[in-house]
């Protein structure tokens, strides 16, 4: 995206509260991410990014210097070689990713910005939360998430999805969620098979949006990406925000019906 792109973006949304940088690729990519940052920060308003962390290590003053209110950095791998398979990289990458968490961590400046890690805990990955912790623990972050899976193809598949229904899931989430550690953990919000309708609306449809390079804006926080037939920002303009296709998927939640078998599976309407 560039510096001219943000800049229209802020007119359509001047009392926009939140700036996020991530889920549409890696943002430390973006040429003039940190000048884009400086021209939001001077409306009053947080920014946050969300990074792979692959670019710490090559990047860290300028992150620093941008006085980001939170820096979420997704980890989803606890060893180099489950990272490479996982995530993609080399035999360094992990590592690189490893040290960037720790330096920014040590230089963070008087801003102290908020700092939290990610891993998607899948079933296989699940009865590891105590090692993810303690690794998350030793980087001395301040927060941990822990994130549900969430399917992008058969929906009606749970294959690797925490579940209601799973004995030993809930029977240890509730031993893991009475004891203390030294590092605020969001633990994931489990999913209930079948479920016919949601339990509580997704409220990210009414004060969030995603927009991406080309001016397309996803579909949900979640499980829709951006595409030009969710509403594209250049052509629409702030009309965008409350056209055709969120009025209608608005309705469905506020009939408390699905629209997308997307949502049946996402931890915002869960019960």
């Amino acid at each position: 995206m560039s510096f001219e792109q943000a800049k229209k973006i802020l007119q359509y949304f001047p009392k926009a509260a939140h700036l996020s940088l991530a889920g549409f690729g890696e943002p430390l990519l973006v040429e003039d991410l940190f000048k884009i940052t400086a021209e939001f920060k001077k409306r009053p308003m947080k920014t946050s990014i969300i990074t792979n962390g692959t670019l710490l290590l090559d990047r860290i003053d300028d992150i620093l210097h941008a006085e980001f209110n939170g820096i979420f950095v997704s980890v989803n791998s606890l060893d180099s070689i489950n990272y490479k398979l996982t995530c993609g990289g080399n035999e360094n990458t992990f590592d690189n990713v490893l040290k960037g968490i720790q330096l920014l961590v040590e230089k963070r400046r008087s801003t102290k910005p908020y700092i939290s890690l990610g891993f998607v805990l899948t079933r296989d990955l699940f009865n590891r939360a105590p090692e993810i912790i303690k690794f998350a623990e030793e980087t001395k972050a301040e927060c941990l998430y822990l994130h549900n899976l969430i399917p992008h193809d058969n929906y009606n598949d749970y294959t690797g999805i925490l579940t209601t229904d799973d004995e030993e899931v809930v029977a240890k989430l509730s031993e893991w969620k009475r004891k203390k550690n030294k590092i605020q953990v969001s633990w994931p919000k489990l999913v209930q098979k079948g479920l016919e309708k949601p339990a509580r609306i997704c409220k990210p449809l009414w004060n969030w949006i995603g927009v991406d390079i080309e001016g397309n804006t996803a579909g949900c926080s979640r499980a829709m990406g951006t595409s030009k037939e969710y509403g594209n920002l250049f052509q629409e303009g702030k009309i965008v925000w409350n056209n055709e296709f969120r009025k209608k998927l608005r309705m469905f939640f506020l009939r408390k019906e699905f629209l997308f078998d997307c949502c049946k599976t996402c931890a915002e309407v869960q019960p």
